[in-house]
């Protein structure tokens, strides 16, 4: 790694209480990177555990941001790209591995798409046993949502063509509509061209927007899989207490956010319609609803965000 102004990449990697994997991803990013000139620069987002301590330890050369409260992935990202020199900007997730070089196909595949209107690229993403994992998706659209109330059992096709998570072995290159944010590399001139992350997502839908606003600026989002990945995946959710709720209205809050910004104020009390639906059905007949509360509750939270 070399620390200069003049760097191929800053990879940028948000940690909230994963040093462990910190170091494991730190570690195969200095495994593995041959040629490229990087530097690595991780915020901690007001971890709860002695994170600060044993990354600093561990790796004193690199960037830490020790941030005083939970701000979010977005703005956190935000704040490391505006405290970082580079060409391009790898954010990556603390809980993926490099392997075979990748970070030297990031940077010849971009550069060989730059006069194409290039904007972000991801890579395939592997899980733990090295097969192929979610790496891309279709953008979120009301069909899908209502679709998804039951009758993708009867649509099964259409539901395979619009769904927002897409895992397939695909092997060559192909523009998508957004990249998976466990991996998303960019310019750092389109990055600041088109804003950064959107700081009113706090977890999820950030990588989306993101890539929406990309193509909505006239650049192209593509799938690379010939640069792999491993991603664990969920690594941050598993140590919060009562994760599934708190990670419920997270989502639900975030896709209210997205719908008001890529439609209008219509579109996410529609939504919640339809979240109402669903929990009514998935519930009936005769057991508590035990996630109504929590709708109701991310509708509240996004209506007072978009205040």
């Amino acid at each position: 790694m070399i620390n200069s102004n003049n760097i191929d990449v800053a990879i940028i990697i948000v940690n909230y209480n994963t040093p462990y994997l910190i170091i494991d991803c730190v570690n195969s990013i200095y495994r593995e990177t041959k040629s490229i000139t990087f530097d690595i620069c991780v915020v901690d987002n007001c971890s709860t555990d002695n994170s600060i301590k044993i990354i600093s330890q561990k790796f004193p050369e690199i960037k830490l941001i020790a941030l005083k409260e939970n701000l979010g992935f977005s703005a956190a990202n935000n704040i490391a790209s505006n405290q970082t020199h580079s060409k391009y900007i790898l954010f990556l997730n603390s809980d993926t591995i490099f392997i075979n070089d990748c970070l030297q196909g990031f940077v010849s595949y971009y550069e060989s798409k730059s006069k194409d209107g290039i904007g972000i690229i991801g890579a395939k993403l592997l899980n733990k046993g090295l097969e192929t994992d979610v790496s891309y998706g279709n953008f979120p659209s009301l069909w899908y949502e209502f679709l998804t109330l039951g009758f993708h059992k009867v649509l099964p096709c259409i539901i395979e063509k619009i769904k927002p998570a897409v895992v397939d072995n695909y092997l060559i290159s192909k523009k998508v509509d957004y990249i998976i944010g466990a991996d998303m590399f960019m310019s750092r001139d389109i990055f600041e061209k088109v804003g950064g992350f959107d700081n009113d997502f706090f977890l999820y839908y950030e990588e989306t927007y993101l890539c929406y606003i990309v193509w909505k600026s006239g650049y192209t989002v593509e799938y690379v899989p010939d640069i792999s990945l491993i991603h664990i995946g969920g690594a941050s959710n598993k140590t919060m207490k009562h994760r599934n709720a708190w990670l419920f209205q997270q989502l639900l809050t975030s896709k209210f956010i997205y719908f008001h910004k890529v439609g209008d104020f219509k579109l996410p009390f529609i939504i919640l319609l339809l979240e109402v639906l669903k929990d009514f059905i998935r519930n009936f007949p005769g057991k508590e609803k035990t996630s109504l509360k929590l709708i109701l509750e991310a509708y509240k939270a996004y209506r007072l965000k978009m205040k």
